[in-house]
């Protein structure tokens, strides 16, 4: 995946080999959406905002009895800052600045001799939807856990991964859902995910680097990633097996967001890196 080129090499040097790349989907409930007369999955954000408006519904002490999508809080929704970095790189928010030293989501952008703030444009659309006074509000401190919002049937739409999936049939397991893309700011430019995955590496203190080195090229081989994939169900690293997510799977809305997904040097995870010392 070019994210996981772009995070794990330099100057063509190999540092890490991911065994799987998951990206952020947009679960869906089929009832909610039928009920209000919604036939397919929202496409863009303008869509997004339509549909949610459609779906909320409150009572008269302000609780939404029901949500049309669980976003804008940090505290109840479930990887609230992978969505609020979505939104950002799809806006077309630089992270950092080529040093690496320090962070540039804040800063204007310059296209087509125009100044835009993507950072702030991708903040303001996550904040909305708990925004009393946006057209989006439909989510606020009061609403359930977002996962669990969407289990119950109170949310009509979750962002999240592949291994969500699980978590959702666990709570309900006759809830009637599935998965899509991420909708995209603007159909006409090219799409935006954003992909969350651990890297396998060799510590430089190992004794027998090279030996590790080789274990990782055999696990991340084609006959042991596809192995991998009938045990774990986990989106591919490798765009060679993206069409192959095994029988009866249902992560292939995850494996093809891989292909346009970004991610971002971010220094304070840097303790969360695994090594693999033999």
């Amino acid at each position: 995946m070019d994210a996981a080129v772009n995070d794990f090499t330099i100057n063509r040097q190999v540092y890490g080999v991911p065994l799987y790349v998951d990206s952020l989907g947009l679960y869906y409930n089929k009832d909610i959406l039928g009920s209000a007369g919604i036939a397919t999955p929202p496409k863009t954000w303008d869509e997004l905002s339509a549909d949610v408006q459609k779906i909320k519904r409150a009572d008269k002490t302000g609780y939404f009895t029901l949500s049309g999508l669980a976003a804008g809080t940090n505290a109840n929704v479930n990887r609230a800052v992978d969505i609020l970095y979505l939104f950002m790189l799809q806006q077309g928010a630089v992270p950092y600045s080529q040093d690496f030293s320090q962070p540039t989501f804040a800063e204007p952008v310059q296209e087509n001799g125009q100044s835009t703030n993507p950072g702030l444009d991708g903040l303001n659309f996550y904040t909305s939807f708990a925004n009393p006074s946006s057209v989006n509000y439909n989510w606020n401190s009061r609403s359930d856990y977002s996962i669990d919002a969407f289990a119950n049937g109170r949310a009509a739409f979750l962002y999240s991964y592949s291994y969500t999936a699980a978590a959702i049939r666990q709570k309900n397991p006759n809830l009637n859902f599935d998965a899509a893309p991420v909708p995209q700011p603007n159909l006409d430019n090219p799409a935006v995910n954003f992909a969350n995955y651990w890297g396998e590496v060799v510590s430089r203190q190992s004794k027998n680097s090279a030996v590790a080195w080789d274990f990782l090229k055999f696990l991340s081989s084609k006959d042991s990633w596809i192995n991998i994939t009938l045990l774990h169900k986990q989106p591919s690293s490798r765009k060679d097996l993206i069409a192959f997510t095994g029988p009866g799977s249902d992560i292939g809305v995850f494996a093809n967001a891989n292909l346009t997904a970004k991610s971002f040097y971010r220094p304070t995870r840097s303790k969360w890196i695994t090594f693999l010392a033999i």
